[in-house]
């Protein structure tokens, strides 16, 4: 102790503000550490974990949890296609069950769900049924979950006009559209597959099934296929466009 040094007797004004000045300090240091590797366990197994994520650029963590036996159950990981966190839930052998679609960056990749469309008429009506205007044929309404919906119907037509298809589906803020089937008569299939907005997603859809006749006799017959809900990933593959990643 230097002789001019004052003297900071404990519980002195001076002693209690240097205390909670020293506290401050500590308290700064360490809520600027890093918090993980954390785990909750019991009997060494880990029920709960934050850990690095070595594939995280910015040096961020991911979260589990375990099932109790040390097999992770759910999880956060960073997702080079979206280039953010995403989550997933694991069943028992690690394989992933449901997670979130990584290339939309909203929705689900996993599992697929599923939805139905009905013909708006039945027999061989329509005849004529608006020559030169797209008139829909088969509709339907689910809720959307997954960012992408593969659309299918199996399709008679029994005249000689030209006829033109494609899917819609109508959600709370507009309509997306498949591509256009033209001159397509007989008996064939028609297929797309859609990519919705994430402002879809959890609401409720239309899908349609648009016709454009140019014959006035022509006659129809629709049996729309069960519809599914799919990944971001699918609607590029069968719409035939390169991956974004």
């Amino acid at each position: 102790m230097v002789a001019n040094d004052p003297v900071e007797r404990p519980g002195s004004p001076d002693f209690i503000k240097n205390e909670l000045t020293a506290l401050r300090r500590d308290l700064d240091a360490l809520t600027r550490q890093s918090k993980y590797p954390f785990s909750i366990s019991h009997d060494g197994t880990p029920d709960f974990e934050v850990l690095p994520d070595p594939a995280d650029p910015g040096g961020g963590a991911k979260v589990r949890i375990l099932n109790g036996a040390g097999a992770p159950i759910f999880e956060t990981f960073y997702s080079t296609t979206y280039s953010g966190k995403a989550a997933r839930m694991l069943d028992l052998s690690g394989a992933s069950m449901w997670a979130q679609d990584q290339l939309a960056g909203y929705g689900i990749s996993h599992p697929s769900l599923t939805g139905w469309l009905a013909p708006d008429f039945y027999g061989q009506g329509l005849n004529p049924f608006g020559t030169g205007a797209e008139t829909s044929v088969a509709t339907g309404q689910f809720f959307a979950y997954n960012p992408a919906w593969r659309l299918g119907a199996l399709v008679r037509t029994g005249g000689t006009g030209l006829v033109s298809w494609r899917f819609s589906i109508a959600y709370n803020g507009g309509t997306v559209y498949g591509p256009l089937t033209t001159g397509a008569t007989g008996n064939f299939y028609i297929g797309s597959t859609l990519l919705l907005p994430a402002s879809a997603m959890a609401n409720q859809v239309t899908a349609s099934l648009l016709v454009t006749n140019t014959s006035a006799a022509q006659t129809i017959q629709v049996s729309p296929t069960r519809c599914y809900g799919v990944s971001a990933a699918q609607y590029y593959i069968d719409n035939g466009l390169p991956l974004p990643f």
